[in-house]
């Protein structure tokens, strides 16, 4: 990109501006991945500070934006965008992944971050990104998670497994194994989020919050300790 259209691009944001259509399309061509989720994240944390909200098996009034099909062009995530920010009062826009490298991933939050008016949540569709590349876009605009499975099933898959190679240990040994599990899903995803820098804020269907975890252990405090590696 050229580095006057950069400058000028790049004082637009920290000022506040809305982007336009054609800001869009310049912004989805850069290849500097750093510099545009620095510029996403900026406008991220303007709204909603270092908080994270999620939901786990809680149906949300959103609006999904399908990328990465082969041959979909930018203009078309653009204009998806810009017609969401067009509608009165926050949206939610949720990004669902259909294919594409974690780089076209990056880029395209941090596009739709820039996009979105300040009021609007930009959601990581959490099934089809997977825990590794959600945790980068929390850090490329992106404020909130959904679709989260549900530990409780996955704790119960987990356990109706074991049960049938122990069928002698009954119902009392799988209520408390399940308990476990579903404890242990919980804190991966709490971890996850606290990796990133942010703070865990459990919320309902109407972003109205139920529980607000702690703020993340400071970054210095983190690198004095070896970090978790989501693969």
């Amino acid at each position: 990109m050229e580095s006057g259209l950069k400058s000028a691009l790049e004082q637009r944001v920290y000022a506040g501006e809305r982007l336009t259509r054609d800001d869009g399309i310049v912004l989805f061509g850069t290849d500097e991945l750093a510099w545009l989720g620095r510029l996403a994240h900026h406008r991220r944390t303007t709204s909603y500070n270092d908080r994270v909200t999620f939901a786990v098996d809680r149906p949300i009034d959103s609006r999904e934006i399908a990328y990465g099909a082969a041959g979909d062009p930018a203009a078309h995530l653009v204009d998806s965008v810009l017609n969401l920010r067009e509608l009165s009062g926050g949206v939610t826009a949720v990004l669902v992944k259909e294919d594409g490298a974690p780089a076209d991933a990056l880029r395209t939050f941090a596009v739709a971050r820039l996009l979105l008016d300040p009021a609007a949540h930009l959601t990581v569709d959490y099934a089809s990104h997977g825990p590794a590349l959600t945790q980068l876009l929390l850090n490329y605009g992106a404020d909130d998670l959904s679709d989260i499975p549900a530990a409780a099933e996955e704790a119960a898959e987990a356990v109706e497994a074991k049960t049938a190679a122990a069928e002698t240990n009954g119902p009392r040994w799988r209520s408390a194994d399940k308990n476990a599990l579903e404890l242990d899903a919980e804190r991966e995803l709490l971890e996850m989020i606290w990796d990133a820098g942010l703070r865990p804020v459990e919320r309902d269907a109407a972003f109205a919050v139920l529980h607000e975890h702690d703020a993340p252990v400071p970054l210095a405090d983190r690198r004095a300790e070896p970090q978790r590696i989501w693969a």
